[in-house]
């Protein structure tokens, strides 16, 4: 019994510790989530509310507005039907024209006392140039004489000759800065109206509840929503902003309340602050679990953590030491130490078995490039015997010689590009004689050359592909080399003025390839091999493991094959000896 309870008691206790922080998580993001949503429901319900309040008020004020602006209405119709008939009257110089205005005025003068809240009246008849104007004096003198300016534009634009009565209903506008709203009424060449100021607008809103922050506007209704009147003086943005709109019955404007919503959430502060104290009693009960909890889990995650670390860096002689307590932590920890061991061992026998078969791979790429030009030089001295031309054929010993010497002085060895460039000057001589014709050749170099090293061969390889395929007898055949050594990367530009790569050729030998296969490259609709270019790549790969590559495209200018060789600079390739 004492056994069986050794031996289960780390498994139990282990298990109930995860679910028991599983449990603990679910409840906290259960609490999280269901405060939230509750902080949520009441902010909208709340908002949904006060916007719905101030929707009631603002049209409560719109009524009773609109209800003044119609006795207004109903007055200037009935005046104006009075007095236009004495238009013709108020231009004599007479006593009656002066009695007919001072009893138009007193009219005027006595409606004004019942309705405070109207900001004036005017009477113009443009036939006689009158104007009567009786004002509350809630505007300057300067906007009341903006105004009587644009009651005579009005009467200007205007050109409808009804005999019946015309309204302008109540509509906002902007007269030197200052709003007002105002109803025009024409009959018989005759014009009576009334104003309203935006002060006497705001004063009993002001009265009302409403937000601090409140910005107010009238806007016509005809018009588009960027077009509007602001009452206040308050800055508010269309995106941080609710809005409340009440139309009005009496005229052709509408009044808009906008509301930011710092205000709206201003009311909030107190369901805000207990889902914050919620939510800080959530993280505390999760962060004291953990707490408890990472005194059981962390450190042998921490040893494991390490342990893997050091195996990723290479260092496959790790091992980890055994937690003190014997849980599953323990038998993870033993299983990691016996896989290391194994995986070590695995590697040496891998490592050993890639090297020999990358140095066969190599000595089987060389071995392909030497016979191939061994065999033409043989040929080529055999035809100058023939021909009986011994100068020549010293010079094409000596040539042979130096190229022999180069090629035979280590199959895989990295040579300076120097060497490979006189290597490859003493090639082109070679065919010079052998083709007898004349070749041209540059080359340019741009760096320190001092350091740069390529493999054997490398150039030629391309230079003999130049000659073999760009060379005709009807013109000059041009080869141009450019080296650029840089600290990161260097690269080697080899260019002639031949007839270029065939397209599909260059299809093939631009895609993507397994540089470790040793199947020379065969055209689809050819059996041609291409084993030079083909070699060459594949010992790129070996040698800088994967990180140097070719690129191939014909010159846009003379239409020449063009080869690009990118060798990286820093890398010192693999270690053949």
């Amino acid at each position: 019994m004492v056994k069986t309870a050794n031996f289960h008691f780390p498994h139990c206790f282990s298990t109930i510790r995860a679910k028991f922080l599983f449990v603990c998580a679910v409840i906290c993001f259960f609490s999280f989530f269901v405060f939230l949503f509750f902080h949520l429901y009441s902010s909208k319900t709340l908002t949904d509310q006060t916007l719905e309040n101030t929707n009631d008020t603002l049209s409560v004020y719109q009524q009773w507005m609109d209800y003044e602006l119609e006795h207004v209405s109903s007055y200037l119709l009935t005046s104006i039907s009075n007095h236009a008939s004495d238009r013709f009257i108020f231009g004599e110089n007479s006593q009656d024209s002066y009695l007919a205005q001072l009893s138009l005025m007193s009219d005027m003068e006595n409606f004004l006392t019942t309705y405070k809240n109207i900001g004036g009246l005017f009477f113009y008849a443009p036939d006689t140039d009158t104007m009567i104007m009786k004002s509350q004096k809630k505007e300057s003198y300067t906007h009341r004489l903006a105004l009587q300016d644009y009651i005579e534009q009005y009467q200007i634009e205007q050109t409808d000759g009804d005999s019946r009565p015309q309204i302008a209903y109540w509509y906002p506008v902007s007269i030197q800065g200052k709003i007002f709203l105002i109803e025009i009424l024409s009959y018989h060449q005759t014009y009576m109206g009334a104003w309203i100021t935006d002060t006497q607008l705001l004063e009993p809103l002001s009265k009302l509840s409403l937000f601090e922050n409140t910005a107010i506007f009238l806007s016509p209704l005809d018009s588009s929503d960027s077009e509007y009147y602001l009452l206040t003086d308050q800055d508010f943005s269309a995106e941080d902003c609710m809005y409340s709109h009440c139309d009005s019955s009496a005229g052709n404007f509408r009044l808009t309340l906008c509301i930011p919503q710092e205000d709206f959430l201003q009311k909030t502060m107190p369901f805000r602050s207990i889902f914050y104290w919620l939510c800080i009693i959530c993280f505390l009960l999760i962060f004291v679990t953990m707490l408890f909890l990472s005194r059981q889990i962390f450190p042998p995650l921490k040893r494991l953590l390490d342990g893997i670390l050091s195996v990723k860096k290479g260092d496959f002689s790790t091992q980890i030491s055994l937690p003190p307590s014997k849980d599953e932590f323990t038998q993870v920890t033993i299983s990691f130490n016996e896989m290391i061991q194994e995986i070590q061992n695995l590697k040496i026998r891998v490592y050993e078995e890639e090297l020999e078969k990358t140095n066969i791979q190599i000595q089987y790429l060389t071995m392909q490039i030497k016979p191939h030009f061994f065999l033409n030089s043989l040929n080529l001295i055999c035809s100058m015997v023939a021909t009986k031309h011994y100068d020549l054929i010293t010079e094409m010993a000596t040539s042979l010689i130096r190229y022999f010497r180069y090629v035979f002085h280590a199959a895989d060895e990295l040579a300076p590009i120097k060497e490979e460039l006189e290597h490859t000057k003493n090639y082109l001589h070679i065919q010079e004689l052998r083709l007898s014709a004349q070749f041209h050749f540059s080359f340019q170099v741009y760096g320190d050359l001092e350091e740069m090293q390529i493999p054997i061969l490398t150039i030629q390889t391309f230079v003999e592909n130049s000659i073999k395929y760009g060379f005709n007898r009807k013109k000059e055949l041009a080869i141009h080399i450019v080296v650029h050594c840089g600290e990161e990367s260097s690269e080697i530009l080899i260019k002639d003025n031949g007839p270029g790569f065939d397209p599909a050729l260059l299809e093939c030998l631009n895609a993507r390839s397994d540089p470790s296969d040793l199947s020379p490259l065969i055209l689809p609709d050819s059996v041609e091999r291409h084993i030079g270019i083909e070699n060459v790549k594949r010992r790129l790969y070996h040698i800088y493991s994967g990180h140097a590559y070719l690129k191939f495209f014909n010159d846009l200018a003379t239409g020449g094959a063009v080869v690009l060789i990118h060798l990286p600079s820093s890398f010192h390739g693999r270690d053949l000896s």
